[in-house]
C-alpha cells in the first residue's frame, strides 16, 4: 500500500531537515521566486496548490502571487530565516489590489491596498481544512482582514471540526 506521501518533514521547522523533498509546482496561481528554495512536503505542496487554484477560481482576474521560500531540497539552514529547514513553513506575498497583470509581489503593503476579499479566501482555505498551525501577519494588515472575516461568519470560537479558532484574539486596536 502506498503511504500518503513519500517526502518526509523531520524535526521542527526550526531545526529539522528533509526526506525526499518535493517540489512545489508550477501553478497559473503563483510564481515560484527561487525553484532551489522551493522545496517542501507533499502535503505543503497540495496545501498551497489547492489553496491557490481555489482563490483563482473564486475570483475572476485574480492575479499571480509570489511564493518565495520553502525549503532547500534536504532542508536544514536557509540564509535569512529561523525556521524554513523541514519542508512544512512558506513565505507567501499578500494579494494586493494593484497588482494588475503582475505577480502581486513581497512589498510593504498597506491596509488599503490589501486586496483582502482575497486574501481571507486563501487563509480560510487553508484554516477550514487544518491545514496550516500558524499564520503570521503583518500588524498593519490585520485590521481589512479581520472586518472581511467577521462579514464572512468567521468567530473566535473554534469551528465544527478543527481544533482553530478562525480568527485570533486582536493585538491591536481597532480590529472589532
Amino acid at each position: 500500500e502506498r503511504p500518503a506521501s513519500y517526502s518526509q518533514s523531520i524535526g521542527l521547522p526550526n531545526r529539522g531537515r528533509l526526506k525526499n523533498a518535493y517540489r512545489l509546482p508550477r501553478s497559473l496561481a503563483y510564481v515560484i521566486r527561487d525553484p532551489d528554495r522551493a522545496w517542501c512536503t507533499e502535503e505543503t505542496a497540495r496545501a498551497i496548490t489547492s489553496a491557490f487554484e481555489s482563490v483563482r477560481r473564486a475570483f475572476r482576474g485574480t492575479p499571480r502571487v509570489m511564493v518565495h521560500d520553502l525549503s532547500h531540497r534536504r532542508g536544514g539552514w536557509m540564509k535569512g530565516h529561523h525556521s524554513h529547514q523541514s519542508g512544512r513553513d512558506a513565505d507567501v506575498a499578500y494579494y494586493a489590489r494593484d497588482c494588475g497583470l503582475k505577480p502581486c509581489a513581497f512589498r510593504k503593503l498597506t491596509a488599503s491596498r490589501l486586496d483582502a476579499r482575497r486574501q481571507w479566501a486563501l487563509l480560510y482555505y487553508w484554516l477550514r481544512r487544518n491545514t496550516v498551525e500558524a499564520v503570521f501577519i503583518d500588524y498593519g494588515l490585520q485590521k481589512p482582514l479581520y472586518r472581511i472575516a467577521r462579514k464572512r461568519g468567521a468567530t473566535l470560537r473554534p469551528s465544527k471540526g478543527t481544533t482553530k479558532r478562525m480568527l485570533p484574539p486582536c493585538r491591536r486596536e481597532g480590529c472589532n
